[in-house]
């Protein structure tokens, strides 16, 4: 991560201090892979009135295109504000608003950057099944929701749209809906969960891929202010369109392997830290993954 500014990184640890102590691909602008509620709502069973608000620094490093040839290289760097709220006992509302930058480097040796905030997400999950009122065991829940084109779409001095590698957002609305399973038996516990989401709206220049999420992870809570998770996350794409042509380096899947780190310095504060590492590449086309490295905060009120 070379390339990564240090502010990102004096900013990261600031973060974690001040609480310790009392492309994704061409196609896709801040893209994400594994279910985010896991941080930001928590997979336990939600009481009325609960808020949670939580901030999530990810950091990761992606290309496409043909070496040497075409190759399209991004370093991002964002931070992800998050609030969560439960105004019942089965229903947890989550907004994401993204701050992102990224450099964008071209075989020429141009660069480019991109600094702002991204599209906003929305999302609920509505707990639809619990084996019990008390001390649930297991819970069933339908997540559904949606990525708002809340970015305004890039033109150059011209009036032509600039690449999508050069936009904060995905200039579409694409609709959410998925299922999440818990399951706990102290000390573990057990979380899996798979979405889908379309594009139904969006930019004549560029129409965003369809996308396929799959989280896996099992939780050992070695203490009250300690717990190690093991995750693996997979993310499935379908082709983007860019200028009424296919991409054909877009599209195809990929699957990470998580482990995380969960730490408790005080009631109602959790600090987390992990790091996705590729292990299934089968992208279309030329692309590569890098790793993703995220750390952040949740706080309940």
């Amino acid at each position: 991560m070379s390339g990564t500014p240090r502010w990102w990184w004096a900013a990261a640890a600031g973060l974690t201090m001040a609480v310790a102590m009392p492309r994704a691909s061409r196609a896709c602008a801040s893209c994400g892979c594994g279910d985010p509620t896991l941080t930001a709502l928590g997979s336990e069973k939600p009481f009325q009135n609960r808020l949670r608000i939580g901030a999530t620094l990810v950091v990761q490093d992606d290309a496409s295109g043909a070496p040497h040839l075409d190759e399209i290289a991004l370093g991002e760097q964002r931070l992800d504000l998050q609030a969560a709220w439960a105004p019942t006992a089965r229903v947890f509302l989550l907004a994401t608003l993204p701050l992102l930058r990224r450099d964008v480097s071209y075989v020429n040796l141009a660069r480019s950057r991109v600094l702002g905030t991204s599209d906003l997400e929305l999302r609920a999950k509505l707990f639809l099944w619990e084996d019990r009122a008390f001390s649930t065991r297991h819970l069933v829940a339908l997540v559904a929701g949606a990525r708002l084109p809340t970015t305004s779409w890039q033109h150059d001095s011209r009036g032509a749209a600039l690449p999508s590698e050069l936009q904060g957002g995905r200039g579409a609305l694409s609709p959410l809906v998925g299922l999440a399973y818990a399951h706990f038996h102290f000390p573990w516990s057990e979380y899996a969960s798979v979405e889908a989401s379309l594009p139904v709206t969006h930019q004549p220049e560029f129409r965003p891929p369809a996308t396929v999420l799959a989280t896996a992870a099992l939780q050992w809570q070695l203490g009250a202010p300690l717990a190690v998770r093991l995750s693996a996350d997979g993310r499935w794409d379908g082709h983007a369109h860019e200028a009424g042509r296919t991409d054909p380096n877009t599209g195809g899947a990929v699957a990470f392997v998580s482990p995380t780190l969960l730490v408790t310095p005080m009631t109602d504060v959790v600090l987390f830290a992990l790091a996705r590492l590729p292990t299934i590449d089968r992208l279309a086309g030329q692309q590569r993954a890098g790793v993703i490295f995220s750390t952040g905060i949740a706080y309940d009120f």
